[in-house]
C-alpha cells in the first residue's frame, strides 16, 4: 500500500529544511556571497583593537561584533549578546574607548527562523507522527477484513450496489454507511 501523503509530507520536510540551509548559507556578511571571510578575532584581539584604537566601523549584532579595521581587515568576534546583563559592560567599554559603532537589530531570516522553530516545528513533528505511524495504523485497520471476509472497502461496495438497486433507501444507506465508518454515536446495527 502506498503512503503518498507522508512521502509528500517528507519531501516538503526535506524542501524547507534545505531553503532554510541554503538561506543562511547566502544570506549575511559571513557568508558565501559576502565576499571574503572575515579576520576572526579572540576576547583578547579585539580589545586590544579597541583599546589602540584601530576600529574605523563596526556593527553590533546580537552576540557579533563585526567590522573594519583602520587597514581595511574585516573582522568578526563573539561579545556578549546585546540583550545580556553583561552588555552594558562592554557598550560602556566601546563609548569609553570612542569605537564608531551600531547596534543592528537581528536580521529578519533570524526572526523568521526564530517563528518557524516555534510555530512550525511542532506541526511538522505533529504531521509526521500522523503521516508515518497513526495513518498507516488506521488505513491497515480498514483494510484488514472483518468476520466475514470482507473489508470497509468491500462493504460499502455492496452498500453502494444495494443503494443503487433500490434495496436501501438514502436514509438507509446513509445511516449504514455511517455505521460502518464510524461515523454514528451509536454501535452499528448487525
Amino acid at each position: 500500500m502506498s503512503n503518498r501523503p507522508a512521502k509528500t509530507f517528507i519531501l516538503l520536510v526535506v524542501v524547507i529544511v534545505a531553503g532554510i540551509a541554503l538561506m543562511n548559507l547566502v544570506a549575511g556578511p559571513d557568508s558565501i556571497l559576502g565576499g571574503a571571510s572575515p579576520k576572526e578575532l579572540t576576547t583578547a584581539q579585539l580589545n586590544s583593537l579597541i583599546e589602540t584604537k584601530k576600529i574605523a566601523d563596526a556593527e553590533w549584532q546580537q552576540d557579533h561584533f563585526r567590522g573594519e579595521e583602520t587597514d581595511g581587515t574585516k573582522f568578526t568576534a563573539n561579545v556578549p549578546s546585546a540583550d545580556s546583563a553583561s552588555a552594558g559592560d562592554f557598550e560602556k567599554f566601546l563609548r569609553d574607548n570612542k569605537v564608531p559603532y551600531q547596534r543592528m537589530s537581528p536580521p529578519a531570516s533570524t526572526a523568521i527562523l526564530n517563528i518557524l522553530g516555534v510555530v512550525a516545528f511542532p506541526i511538522m513533528l505533529i504531521a509526521l507522527i500522523y503521516f508515518l505511524v497513526l495513518r498507516p495504523n488506521l488505513m491497515n485497520a480498514r483494510s484488514r477484513p472483518n468476520q466475514y471476509g470482507w473489508t470497509v472497502t468491500d462493504e460499502l461496495t455492496r452498500l453502494a450496489d444495494l443503494h443503487k438497486n433500490g434495496y436501501l433507501s438514502d436514509e438507509e444507506f446513509a445511516k449504514a454507511k455511517s455505521d460502518l465508518l464510524g461515523l454514528s454515536n451509536h454501535p452499528p446495527s448487525a
